[in-house]
Order: C-alpha cells, then sequence, then structure tokens
C-alpha cells in the first residue's frame, strides 16, 4: 500500500489520498509503512474507493498503478536489478529467481517463461491480489524500459498470458 499510496498522492494530490483513507475508515494521516502487510480485503476496499474518487475504473486505475510501478518504483528502488538484464525476459527470469530463492510473500509472482520461437514469449503470471491490470500495466512499463513490444493474448482474474516481441 506503500507504493500505491505514494501513486495516488503524487498523481492526483494528498487531499484525494486523504479522502480515501477516511472512505475506507481509516485516519487521513494513516501511513503504510514500507513492505507492510495488507490484507486483501483492505487494499481491494482502497483501490475501489480511490477509483470511485477519482472517477476512473477499477480496471483502468490499476493498470496505471501497475505503470507507475514499472515506471517510477521499481527504477527507484530496484536500479541494481534492472540494471543485472538486458531485456525484459531477462529482467522476468531474474524476478522469478528471487521469488524462488526468498520466498518472499510479494503479491505479484512469476510461475511460468516458456520461448515458443527467436525473441517471442509466452508469460504466464500470477497476482494475489489487486485487479489484474496491476500485473498488465507494470509488464507494459517494464517492457517500455527494454524498448519491447508486448501483445496481451490472454488474462484472467490470476494470470496473464503475453507475446513479447523485441524492440
Amino acid at each position: 500500500m506503500n507504493a500505491f499510496s505514494e501513486f495516488i498522492a503524487k498523481k492526483f494530490g494528498s487531499e484525494i489520498w486523504a479522502k480515501v483513507l477516511e472512505r475506507v475508515g481509516l485516519s487521513r494521516k494513516h501511513i503504510f509503512l514500507p513492505m507492510e502487510e495488507v490484507n486483501d480485503h483492505l487494499a481491494r476496499n482502497i483501490v475501489m474507493n480511490a477509483a470511485e474518487i477519482i472517477g476512473m475504473s477499477y480496471k483502468d486505475l490499476s493498470r496505471e498503478f501497475g505503470y507507475y510501478l514499472a515506471t517510477v518504483f521499481i527504477p527507484r528502488k530496484f536500479d541494481k536489478l534492472l540494471r543485472l538484464s538486458n531485456s525484459f525476459r531477462g529482467l522476468l527470469m531474474l524476478i522469478r529467481f528471487c521469488h524462488e530463492a526468498e520466498r518472499t510473500h510479494s503479491k505479484f509472482i512469476v510461475y511460468d517463461v516458456k520461448e515458443i520461437r527467436d525473441n517471442v514469449y509466452f508469460i504466464s503470471f500470477e497476482t494475489h491480489v489487486f485487479h489484474p491490470e496491476i500485473a498488465v500495466g507494470k509488464i507494459l512499463g517494464l517492457a517500455k524500459l527494454y524498448n519491447e513490444e508486448i501483445e496481451i493474448l490472454r488474462k484472467g482474474s490470476n494470470f496473464i498470458t503475453l507475446k513479447i516481441i523485441r524492440g
């Protein structure tokens, strides 16, 4: 929630974030700590209320947040990880390795990467919380960092399959 609160405050203003907190029954000055575990019900409630207050669909706000994560938050927090990879697929493999090695409680994990032919991959994701559009936005944003084109082939409530064409 720390990243989401930052996103809402920067993009739509701190007063909007305060209204969201108030609407879900928290203090207007409540601060989520980095890596603080927030239950799924509260997290969904916060995102749904933020979308309503801002006047966006839940889907659109979720995708925009995912894009923000990939283009602003992740580069700032995980710059070294991004520099270790020379491609989007390489980054996904690094993320997958880190999750498997550390067994983190991440809300967004990679679970399968398959190469179909040269520079074309089908990558499935599992997202435990929020709308799958957060994962879509995150993927599109990360691909942009590597100048790669992405086509979304299929998505469901807990998976996304993509076609990645290297730029």
